[in-house]
């Protein structure tokens, strides 16, 4: 699987992307309250027919950059759309990156996308944009890091003095969507 930042999968991503269903739904399993019913967890592609066109709600937490690293951006938004019922909704929480970034930078190996490639992906698939708020906007946050998104909290992987710094920044800016399906 040829990846949008560059370069491919290795095997031992390809075997991890491929458990993923099974290992997640046993954590969620674990994480949920005990009044939630668990459906199961599926990779789009796979999610089953008979969810077609019944779901209320769909969720993309800081998500959408991996989806659009290795090139599955408007495979989500479509089968987002087939997967929800008149009027169902995609909420979407997004690290953002300036409108003016660079194609190359927005490719979702940084973890930063711009709001607008997000916007046109929904509506392309045939989404309204409903609303959208800056309740996790953060202006201290430049979008541009050597190490990207991760230099931030909550992964925080900087270093010595340069810790500080990005601590001092806090979390990133992030857009927040919702989208409706007609």
């Amino acid at each position: 699987l040829e990846t949008r930042a560059g370069g491919s999968l290795t095997d031992e991503q390809r075997g991890e992307a491929e458990a993923w269903g099974a290992g997640f739904e046993a954590q969620l399993s674990e994480w949920a309250p005990p009044s939630l019913e668990v459906m199961g967890a599926y990779r789009l592609a796979d999610v089953p027919e008979e969810y077609q066109g019944q779901l209320d709600a769909i969720l993309y937490m800081r998500a959408l950059h991996h989806l659009n690293r290795y090139g599955f951006l408007d495979q989500a938004a479509a089968e987002s759309f087939a997967l929800l019922r008149s009027g169902g909704v995609v909420g979407v929480v997004q690290h953002r990156a300036p409108e003016t970034a660079s194609d190359d930078y927005v490719t979702g190996a940084n973890g930063y996308m711009r709001e607008s490639d997000v916007i046109a992906a929904f509506e392309a698939a045939g989404f309204e944009l409903a609303e959208r708020s800056e309740i996790n906007a953060n202006l201290a946050d430049t979008a541009d890091h050597e190490g990207g998104v991760w230099m931030l909290a909550p992964a925080g992987r900087a270093e010595g003095a340069d810790a500080a710094r990005f601590a001092a920044i806090g979390e990133s800016d992030r857009m927040t969507l919702l989208f409706r399906k007609p």
